[in-house]
């Protein structure tokens, strides 16, 4: 039986002294000065295992970044086609006037790790538009999410369930149709979810999120949010 993988080395007329890799039960390859030969990919490791073989998998960690940039046209396509050229996975993506007129701000929530994060904050600095960013996810923070959900509802029962959760979850119904509602949510994404996932079986129509907005609290403080559900969702 094959136990293992060896690096031989092979001569011929055309290449000589090139190395080959084939399975042997033993007889690992020995260069001419008499040591064995050990690939780098397989420096430092055991067997056929590679040095990164057994590592735990890091699970990829959500990060919200704020940018202010000048409101200027072309400026969110240049910086959402910056993001997307460079492959990172973006969650979300929201924008809208600040305070004064002139700027815009950016909220986006990616996942990755610490790495990721520092290379989208170097790349949004380098564009000129960026005034500046801010890494929210590590301080104290309030973060909203604005949902539009028509649900199947009609007159009885059903429309009558669909109106009670959306009290629970503090929403309210903005239209009644024959055989349908639309429900507006505001809140954090772990309550929309909860939301969505109680109506789904009701039979859901059309969904629109506008993406999560976030903003660091004023004190600075572990305080307890205020707007959560009345009852847990599920």
């Amino acid at each position: 039986m094959l136990v293992a993988c060896r690096w031989i080395q092979v001569s011929s007329g055309k290449r000589p002294g090139r190395l080959a890799r084939r399975l042997e039960l033993d007889h690992p390859l020995k260069l001419d000065s008499g040591a064995p030969y050990v690939p780098p990919f397989f420096r430092g490791s055991v067997g056929c295992r590679p040095l990164w073989f057994g590592r735990p998998l890091t699970v990829p960690m959500r990060h919200v970044l704020s940018a202010t940039v000048q409101n200027v046209p072309g400026v969110l396509a240049h910086v959402s086609g910056m993001l997307a050229s460079r492959g990172y996975n973006i969650d979300s993506l929201a924008v809208g006037e600040t305070e004064d007129p002139g700027f815009s701000r950016m909220t986006f929530v990616l996942r990755g790790d610490d790495r990721v994060l520092e290379q989208v904050r170097r790349q949004l600095q380098k564009i000129v538009t960026v005034v500046s960013v801010m890494d929210i996810s590590s301080r104290n923070y309030v973060e909203r999410d604005l949902m539009l959900i028509k649900v199947s509802a009609p007159a009885g029962p059903a429309r009558s369930n669909v109106k009670e959760l959306a009290e629970i979850f503090r929403g309210r119904v903005v239209d009644v149709a024959a055989d349908s509602v639309i429900v507006e949510i505001s809140g954090t994404e772990s309550k929309i979810e909860g939301f969505i996932d109680l109506v789904r079986p009701l039979g859901i129509q059309e969904l629109v999120r506008t993406g999560r907005i976030a903003m660091v609290r004023g004190s600075g403080q572990n305080e307890v949010e205020n707007d959560a559900p009345a009852v847990a969702a599920g």
